[in-house]
């Protein structure tokens, strides 16, 4: 029977992981990243984290860097984070180790760090379970549409928002191909809003829904999303806070690309804790495909 470690070696595959105040989590790139937030008072309003990475060899070090929001301030060097990591695996001793960076002062938290080292060193000495899948996917730049006439589905698709309540006017954009994609936004929901998205065309082919799929492949609602013509992105953030606390510190990043194959999954953040004072630029990427010609995916 699996103990403890090796089964979350297996877990850690598919979701983020909780310990104390550490999160730990590994794509399918096989690259794993775990973060903690720092009490860092002299940094202003966005919270700091440490954030301790693995390429995935059974060769490669962990890399240890503090980061607030998508800065980088600091990567240790080889011979510090190895000392940091040791230190805070000691089973005794303060809850935080006090550590000064390019003269900025950190506490990093030892909670769950120990629980985080013993499931990354189960995936690390166990055999694979699979290679590292890397998809390609190449997002398309489109036009958006002034004079709109709705097909009918965009136009039903009112009746299932919460209490029929739309919450903008429609939008839609002309892609290279032909095809238009359209969005029906809802209102009046608080933290997470959703919208349907369809595409039609091209030469008249009705509209049809367009389906989102999770890194799993299965599909899922998309929440507070929005298309960047410019890019072919189109992005979504689903947070997990209660709406009268507008908490946007934990939830999922979805990012997709609109082009020639239709809507690919670009990449998948995760956060599943809130209170973390990290926004999305800091969750831990879960899923990740290769872009080509296209900028970074990330939010």
């Amino acid at each position: 029977m699996l103990d403890g470690p090796a089964v979350d070696a297996l877990n850690v595959e598919k979701d983020v992981l909780l310990y104390g105040q550490w999160a730990v989590g590994c794509n399918n790139l096989k690259t794993c990243t775990a973060i903690a937030p720092l009490d860092a008072s002299d940094e202003g309003d966005d919270t700091p984290y440490v954030q301790m990475t693995w390429a995935g060899g059974k060769t490669d070090s962990y890399v240890f860097s503090i980061r607030r929001r998508d800065e980088q301030i600091a990567v240790l060097l080889p011979e510090a984070g190895n000392k940091l990591q040791q230190d805070l695996e000691q089973s005794e001793g303060p809850d935080f180790l006090h550590m000064v960076e390019s003269g900025r002062h950190f506490d990093i938290p030892r909670s769950g760090f120990a629980n985080v080292m013993a499931t990354l060193q189960a995936w690390r000495t166990r055999s694979p379970s699979t290679t590292a899948r890397i998809d390609v996917v190449t997002p398309l730049p489109a036009v958006r549409l002034e004079k709109l006439t709705p097909p009918p589905k965009i136009l039903l698709a009112a009746k299932r928002c919460p209490d029929g309540h739309m919450g903008q006017s429609t939008q839609a954009w002309r892609a290279i191909g032909g095809q238009t994609l359209w969005r029906a936004g809802c209102g009046n929901e608080g933290l997470n809003a959703i919208s349907f998205w369809f595409v039609a065309g091209p030469q008249g082919a009705p509209a049809t829904e367009v389906v989102f799929p999770d890194r799993d492949g299965q599909p899922v609602t998309l929440y507070n999303s929005w298309f960047d013509e410019k890019s072919g992105y189109l992005r979504s953030e689903h947070y997990f806070g209660h709406w009268q606390s507008f908490t946007e510190d934990c939830g999922i990043y979805r990012n997709y690309a609109w082009g020639v194959d239709g809507m690919k999954l670009v990449e998948e953040r995760s956060m599943p804790q809130c209170g973390t004072g990290i926004g999305p630029e800091g969750w831990i990427v879960t899923y990740r495909a290769t872009v080509l010609n296209g900028p970074d995916s990330g939010p």
